[in-house]
């Protein structure tokens, strides 16, 4: 049903009158009279007693008048509202992410957030955290998300979620048959891990000096340019590998991969948004405000 029609019901009831109503909406008379015929076909109802010339509401009209007028209401509020979003929104905003955001987050989040925003363009940068913070500081960026352990002081980071970096060995890996390792047999155990200046390999990094351990004391076999080259190269080979666990929600249910506990080593992390100092441009905190509420769900 078309508010067209809620909208000639409404101003008839107010005016009593068809011939005001035609005149105040810029319609004709028959096009008002023939949308009010159709709302009493739709509901069923008879809305007006016409006696004459003249028309008064019936009891049911009265009722259904206080409905019309809250719902009409509330689609001013609604367009108000929307109004004020494109008019405080560009038409386009360039995201970025680093590379298991951009794969295993936003995909969920993206439908939503064009749903909501429909008037916006996003399009969405995807590379390692370095490339991403560097493309914020040049400003090509608007809002970046990132992981790893970078704090440039010319960049602003906020929160965005928690995330954990497991070994895994592919079920075909005779290091599947075990739960854990122990730190000796970590260290010996072949190891693909991602590129010098991800955000992963960061977080290991860090995680393993605070066990007094550096990454040359691994048996590294390569390093690799993103989580999906890691987990086809462990299909084919013996090695472990680290990704983060949104990377492999799918293979661990089908028993893919299996994760090993190390003793007394664990790999947790934060993701970040992230923004130039300065960029406190209200859209930009909108965004970030609807992400936050939304990613769970």
């Amino acid at each position: 049903m078309g508010d067209q029609k809620l909208i000639a019901f409404r101003t008839v009831a107010e005016t009593l009158s068809f011939s005001k109503t035609a005149d105040l909406l810029f319609v004709s008379q028959p096009a008002i009279s023939k949308s009010i015929r159709e709302l009493e076909s739709e509901f069923g109802l008879q809305l007006f007693h016409r006696k004459g010339n003249k028309i008064t509401l019936t009891h049911d009209g009265k009722i259904l008048k206080k409905q019309v007028d809250t719902i009409l209401s509330q689609y001013q509020e609604l367009y108000s509202q929307v109004a004020s979003l494109k008019n405080s929104f560009p038409t386009h905003v360039k995201l970025g992410a680093s590379t298991t955001i951009s794969q295993y987050v936003l995909p969920q989040l993206l439908p939503q957030l064009k749903k909501t925003f429909p008037f916006i363009e996003l399009e969405l940068l995807n590379g390692n955290t370095q490339k991403i913070e560097k493309e914020v500081l040049k400003q090509n960026i608007e809002l970046g998300f990132i992981e790893g352990q970078s704090q440039n002081k010319q960049l602003k980071y906020q929160f965005f979620m928690k995330d954990e970096l497991v070994v895994i060995a592919h079920h075909s890996n005779p290091i599947s048959k075990k739960d854990s390792l122990s730190r000796e047999a970590f260290l010996k155990t072949p190891i693909v891990l991602r590129e010098i200046g991800s955000g992963s390999l960061q977080v290991i990094q860090h995680f393993l000096e605070a066990q007094k351990i550096k990454l040359k004391d691994l048996t590294i076999e390569m390093h690799l340019g993103s989580t999906e080259s890691i987990k086809k190269y462990l299909e084919h080979s013996h090695c472990l590998g680290i990704v983060s666990i949104q990377a492999i929600q799918s293979e661990l249910k089908e028993g893919t991969f299996k994760i090993i506990d190390l003793d007394d080593i664990s790999f947790e992390r934060n993701f970040y948004f992230i923004t130039s100092h300065g960029n406190n441009k209200p859209y930009i905190e909108k965004l970030i405000h609807f992400i936050l509420s939304h990613h769970n769900l």
